[in-house]
């Protein structure tokens, strides 16, 4: 059966489309989700919260925490932004908070969320709204 040439093309293209889709949730699930086996989860106690303020505009809150992981003892802090239902919810002296440390190096560690690959993530999301122009515009054609 003759197929004329341009029914051919768009279904070139729409299979082109549907590899740039998949190959950009590919990307975009491996920025999620990266292996990190380097990092341990353990919780830290928060040792200071106060309120940042400047001309009576709250800029955040500046936490400070302390863990210890094998022994070492490490102090560190974050800014939780105003506005941030986060701040309402752990930031009590004495209360605990999830962290995730460096198993090399304790005292480099990312508080409250397992760190992702931001730019292999945008990337995917990228490549995966060029296969959708690609699909709709050979769809339309």
């Amino acid at each position: 059966m003759f197929v004329s040439e341009p029914v051919h093309r768009s279904r070139g293209r729409i299979r082109a489309g549907i590899a740039l889709i998949f190959l950009g949730l590919l990307l975009a699930l491996a920025g999620l989700y990266w292996p990190t086996s380097h990092l341990v989860r353990t919780s830290a106690v928060i040792v200071d919260s106060t309120i940042a303020l400047s001309g009576g505009v709250v800029l955040g809150a500046p936490v400070t925490y302390e863990y210890t992981v094998d022994g070492v003892h490490c102090r560190s802090e974050f800014v939780i932004p105003p506005g941030s239902p986060s701040y309402l919810k752990g930031s009590s002296i004495g209360s605990s908070i999830p962290i995730y440390v460096e198993r090399s190096q304790p005292c480099i560690n990312y508080a409250l969320r397992r760190p992702i690959l931001t730019t292999v993530l945008i990337s995917g999301v990228a490549v995966a709204c060029i296969g959708l122009v690609v699909i709709l515009s050979a769809w339309s054609s």
